[in-house]
């Protein structure tokens, strides 16, 4: 049996792994009675996110004390941005040339 090295990789960090979608440097969003919109960028170009509101109020009420729809989509940001990144990558979204997150597409 030949000996394996002593090389031993961290696991990176959710913040630090490649994703499809830039984030938008200046951390613009818009709050609308249906979600919370929210730019990323594809290279140069942007692509439009959206978060169903109907998602943050199924997980937000989770938190003592409940924070507004606004609140948890800043706490739970990077995680929004990750799953858009994915679903983006996915191409799930290509009809409408919005990324649509809902409840089930992000692991809050």
């Amino acid at each position: 049996m030949a000996a394996r090295s002593g090389l031993i990789r961290e696991r990176p960090s959710f913040e630090d792994c490649q994703m499809a979608l830039a984030r938008d440097p200046d951390g613009q969003y818009e709050v609308h009675r249906h979600g919370i919109f929210f730019v990323m960028y594809k290279d140069s170009s942007e692509v439009t996110c959206m978060i169903a509101r109907r998602a943050l109020n199924v997980m937000r009420v989770r938190f003592h004390p409940i924070p507004s729809a606004e609140e948890f989509f800043l706490m739970r940001r990077a995680r929004i941005e990750r799953a858009a990144s994915d679903k983006f990558e996915n191409r799930q979204s290509s009809v409408t040339r919005v990324v649509l997150l809902d409840r089930f597409d992000v692991d809050f």
